[in-house]
Order: C-alpha cells, then structure tokens, then sequence
C-alpha cells in the first residue's frame, strides 16, 4: 500500500525571521509614509511598500551577515526603487489630504529628499547614499523643497 507523499513546509530561518520581525518589520510605517511622499496616494504606496519588504525578505540572509546594514535606510533604498520600478507606484489616485497638498507642488526628487531626511530621520549623507545621488545633489533637491514648503506653508 503506497502511501502520498507528506507535503513539503516551507523550511524558515529562526534568526532571519527574528531579525525581520525585531528589525524591518517595526519600520513599515516610516517606510510607509515614505512611500505616500513619493506617490501621493495611499495605493502607490501600499505597493512601492510591498514590493520594498518582499524585496527586502528575499536578501535577509545577505543582509544578517552585513554589519553596516542600516534596516531603515534597507528599506528605503528598496522603496525608493520599487517606486522607479513602478513608474510612480502605478496609476493610483492621488489623494485630497492637506500633506498631499503641501507636497504635490514638489518635483519628486524633493518629496524623496524631505521625506528621507526630515520624515525618517536618515543623515543626509545616508539620504544621499540611499537615493544614488551625490550629497550636494540631495542638499540642492532638500533646500528647493524646504523653501518651496516654507513658500507655500501661508496656504496651508
């Protein structure tokens, strides 16, 4: 009498699923926000964060060996990306709120460098490290939109 073959389980690494859990895993919603000053859309950034912690989950074993592997500039890099890869996020709407109103008149290189430094708190040679650009670049996009904020902030 033969016998069907006992489903395969997927097999996880205990301390890669604790070093996901304990530290990426806490930063969704920093990552989160990142990804709605990028779209301006709760669904463009539902996706840029998605495809940013699926990407992320795949190179745990890398980055567990990585000593300098910072877990929110991690994933940042990685939304940021997902953000390029997706052309914007896709074709979400853009939404009504009074931040997307602050931020809609920014170009996108300045919602990203607001959004790394000011709204996760990276270090603007992180930022720029994170982004690809040079420092002086992220500093030019940075001060642009901090005036283009402070400009439009009467509005708000």
């Amino acid at each position: 009498m033969a016998t069907s073959p006992k489903p395969m389980t997927p097999q996880f690494d205990e301390q890669l699923v604790n070093l996901f859990e304990e530290q990426y895993l806490p930063l969704a919603d920093t990552i989160y926000r990142f990804g709605f000053a990028l779209t301006l859309s709760l669904d463009g950034a539902h996706t840029c964060v998605r495809q940013a912690f699926q990407k992320v989950s795949g190179k745990l074993k890398e980055l567990s060996k990585s000593l300098d592997a910072n877990p929110k500039s991690v994933l940042i890099e990685a939304c940021w990306q997902a953000y390029k890869d997706t052309k914007g996020g896709g074709a979400s709407p853009i939404g009504q709120s009074a931040i997307t109103s602050a931020l809609k008149p920014l170009p996108i290189e300045g919602r990203a460098a607001v959004a790394a430094i000011d709204g996760a708190g990276l270090s603007p040679s992180e930022a720029a490290r994170v982004l690809s650009w040079s420092e002086v670049e992220l500093r030019q996009h940075l001060a642009s939109a901090r005036r283009t904020l402070l400009r439009d902030a009467v509005q708000l």
